[in-house]
């Protein structure tokens, strides 16, 4: 009886760390060089206790693992990457693997109702802005003489897309707030809010606004007076913007030398005859390393494709900072070519 508990056992750890070796395998073979290995534990973040059945999905991929029953997880995925952890009744938790850092602590916190206000992916109106434009504009019945009136309604747009918790914020005309309130109440669901792959509750205004020539619905979003959640980085848990942004080492001066020392004039073009500039986006990790360069302004093919590499092979940055945390912040530089 000892021997075949001692078997059952041993086979398990075997199953287990044969799943870990094909889980990686999968991965790895698409992009070996990119890729590294990594552990996680889940945990409750109110108690500190392991979550068993967490789930762990790679964003943008049906590939998923379960924590084991002491909250533990592993995986090879492609660095920089994002994982959503969830469990049921548990707020889903984003996180952004970078080369240099193999272990993870995930802290899932009970979910929570939120209403937020700013979040990466906003609700829009089926069909975009001009098809919500002109759905006020065909309904709107009304008389008006003399200047414009504006009568703001502020409102919930809920994670199925209908609209909850109707207000009035402004309007001096009862006759046309009661106007605006009848086709705004026409409208048909909207598309969701989206937050970490998930639908939310976003708390908007909207202004409708009665001209003498026409009456025009316009999405107007008066961030400072409208209650909510901000959520400050996009579903990839990148910063836009931090307290303390991204600096390189020795100053921006020393940034432009370090382009200009290893940018290699392309053969085939003349230095004379092009000026302008390229700007390149990136983002500076919580290590300091560079990620994800890529090109907003572009000016020659292969001018363009010599900024991309520079950009790759310049060392490390003093990272970006929130409250004294390093965060991943997404950084746009350009490089200026003239003819002097």
């Amino acid at each position: 009886m000892f021997f075949r508990l001692l078997y059952f056992r041993l086979l398990m750890f075997v199953l287990f760390v044969m799943s870990g070796c094909l889980t990686c395998f999968s991965l790895i073979q698409n992009d070996s060089e990119e890729s590294v290995r990594i552990t996680g534990k889940v945990v409750d973040k109110e108690t500190g206790k392991p979550i068993a059945g967490a789930t762990i999905r790679i964003k943008d991929k049906s590939f998923a693992l379960i924590s084991s029953e002491t909250g533990f997880f592993t995986l090879c995925v492609k660095a920089p990457e994002v994982l959503y952890v969830s469990f049921p009744n548990k707020d889903t938790e984003l996180v952004r693997v970078i080369r240099s850092q193999k272990n993870y602590q995930v802290e899932l916190e009970n979910k929570v109702e939120k209403i937020y206000r700013i979040i990466p992916q906003m609700p829009e109106f089926p069909g975009g802005d001009e098809a919500y434009l002109k759905f006020f504009s065909d309904r709107l019945k009304y008389q008006l003489e003399g200047p414009k009136e504006i009568v703001y309604i502020e409102a919930v747009v809920e994670k199925d897309g209908s609209m909850s918790d109707v207000k009035i914020r402004h309007g001096n005309s009862p006759a046309l707030v009661e106007e605006a309130l009848r086709v705004f109440r026409m409208m048909p669901k909207w598309r969701p809010g989206i937050r970490r792959g998930e639908p939310v509750r976003v708390r908007k205004l909207f202004a409708v606004e009665f001209s003498g020539t026409m009456g025009l619905g316009e999405f107007v979003d008066f961030g400072e007076n409208v209650e909510g959640e901000y959520e400050p980085f996009d579903e990839y848990g990148v910063y836009n913007v931090a307290a303390e942004m991204p600096k390189y080492p020795k100053g921006m001066d020393a940034c432009m030398e370090f382009i200009a020392l290893h940018f290699n004039w392309p053969k085939d073009l003349d230095e004379t005859e092009i000026k302008g500039r390229i700007v390149v986006q990136f983002v500076v990790e919580k290590d300091g390393t560079i990620t994800s360069p890529t090109l907003l302004r572009g000016l020659h093919p292969l001018l363009d494709e010599e900024a991309l590499r520079v950009i790759r092979l310049m060392p490390d940055w003093i990272p970006g900072r929130n409250d004294g945390t390093p965060v991943p912040v997404k950084y746009t530089l350009p490089i200026i070519f003239d003819d002097k």
